[in-house]
């Protein structure tokens, strides 16, 4: 019990492996929760006090590895409607409290929601989405693309090893469907590159022009453990302050001088 509870605060393993391992040695469900919850705050200041600088190498699982490449890019919301492929992915967000969930009944009303967030903080919205349920998630994925507002949607996908061997739930073409209605869309080849990709996929979104994009991660490189690099967002997504002409601006603004009864008709992208 004190190597699970050491491996536990050296971020080791996750909770749910610890909560296994206690269940494994003998105790109830109630005494595992219990103890789980009760080291939840030194698991907290373990992390704290750890060095994060704005470049780190980090070793983890590929879920992990996505986890905090979300939370050093600044994200705080993630919109879900999970699937059992995604479990590493959640099993690391139960100890991450700076990043809270908000769940959907189905994939397209998830998709909304991180539009609706997008379009009022100016953030890039966070989707994950059961793989089977993607196409109800490009429904609203259409509208986004329309108006150009930036939204990371991210599945886990069927396993390298299981591709092309028409599994249950299992399609073709998936980034291909995606084409149409997407900035930039890729799939994660090994746990190593699923930082990096996950930044890639930001940084699309959320660059002028905006709108979505879409990452897909196999299951079993989310399980899969790995070293890679975790950058924080100043490093990788570097401000675009656009200026406008300063000669269309004056022309503009004789315009509406002169007019008798001047009248604009501008679109969403006003506010941004």
């Amino acid at each position: 019990m004190k190597d699970l509870i050491k491996q536990y605060l050296d971020r080791g393993i996750s909770r749910r492996q610890l909560t296994s391992g206690l269940s494994a040695l003998g105790m109830s469900t109630v005494a595992t929760k219990a103890l789980a919850q009760s080291l939840a705050p030194f698991a907290a200041s373990a992390q704290a006090a750890t060095p994060q600088g704005p470049m780190r190498e980090m070793t983890g699982k590929g879920g992990a590895l996505f986890v905090q490449q979300l939370k050093a890019a600044g994200v705080e919301f993630i919109f879900f409607n999970p699937s059992t492929g995604d479990a590493p992915i959640f099993d690391a967000l139960a100890d991450e409290p700076s990043i809270q969930l908000i769940k959907g009944v189905q994939e397209g009303a998830v998709a909304v929601m991180a539009d609706g967030y997008a379009r009022l903080s100016g953030k890039p919205g966070v989707v994950i989405v059961a793989n089977v349920g993607l196409p109800n998630a490009m429904t609203q994925m259409v509208n986004t693309f329309k108006d150009r507002i930036p939204i990371l949607v991210a599945v886990a996908a069927f396993g390298q090893d299981a591709l092309g061997r028409e599994g249950p739930q299992d399609y073709d073409y998936q980034e291909s469907m995606l084409g149409p209605i997407t900035k930039w869309r890729w799939t994660a080849q090994t746990a190593k590159s699923i930082p990096e990709t996950t930044r890639r996929a930001l940084k699309f979104a959320s660059t002028p022009p905006a709108g979505p994009t879409f990452l897909a991660i196999p299951e079993d490189e989310l399980r899969a453990e790995a070293t890679a690099t975790i950058m924080d967002q100043s490093l990788f997504d570097v401000s675009m302050k656009i200026r406008p002409d300063k000669d269309a601006v004056e022309k503009a603004a004789r315009m509406l001088i002169e007019a008798t009864n001047p009248l604009l008709s501008v679109g969403d992208e006003i506010t941004l």
